[in-house]
């Protein structure tokens, strides 16, 4: 199991750790942080950053994410759980910051997921996620796809014509409906 961490950090890793610094300064975090969807823990480990967090819990279904994630643990204040973003094994209001990097698509149940993150979230706090823009601002996806199938006209059958949540409209709608105030997208 613990392979499959190395070999998505090896694949998508550099990605993620490009964009949780930028999410990071976006949302800002303060205090405890739970990291939703946390993967192989680029957002976790980029909120260990800022020493205005006191603790930080990167969640994650996957058992071979979270191998990988715990090997990679040098600050106290940081640690990994297995867990389900559709019912988060919290207490109301655990947190000041609850984020998603990269995952609120591939939820079976984005809605729930959503309200569990804003159950767990103390008032006042921050609920945020960050996704790829598919909904016209970038094209890379398409790109992508173009190439496989340029290589492989097989490819076409498995082209995602367009991944869920995946625009400012679409996350901003999911916030709305969860009872979020003060949306801000980017």
């Amino acid at each position: 199991m613990f392979d499959l961490g190395r070999i998505y950090e090896q694949r998508m890793g550099s990605w993620s750790k490009l964009l949780a610094p930028l999410f990071i300064e976006f949302v800002g975090v303060r205090g405890e942080v739970l990291d939703v969807g946390c993967g192989t823990g680029s957002l976790t480990f980029a909120a260990a950053q800022n020493k205005n967090v006191t603790r930080i819990v990167g969640l994650d279904a996957s058992t071979g994410f979270i191998e990988y994630a715990r090997s990679q643990v040098v600050d106290d204040r940081v640690s990994f759980e297995i867990g389900d973003a559709q019912n988060l094994p919290f207490p109301d209001g655990s947190f000041d910051s609850c984020l998603s990097s990269l995952m609120i698509s591939f939820i079976p149940d984005a809605s729930k997921a959503v309200g569990e993150m804003c159950r767990v979230t103390r008032s006042g706090g921050v609920v945020g996620t960050c996704m790829w823009d598919n909904g016209g601002g970038m094209q890379v996806f398409q790109v992508i796809w173009d190439a496989a199938i340029a290589l492989d006209p097989r490819a076409e059958g498995f082209r995602e014509k367009h991944l869920p949540l995946g625009s400012r409209d679409e996350l901003s709608n999911l916030w709305a409906g969860a009872g979020l105030r003060n949306i801000e997208t980017q």
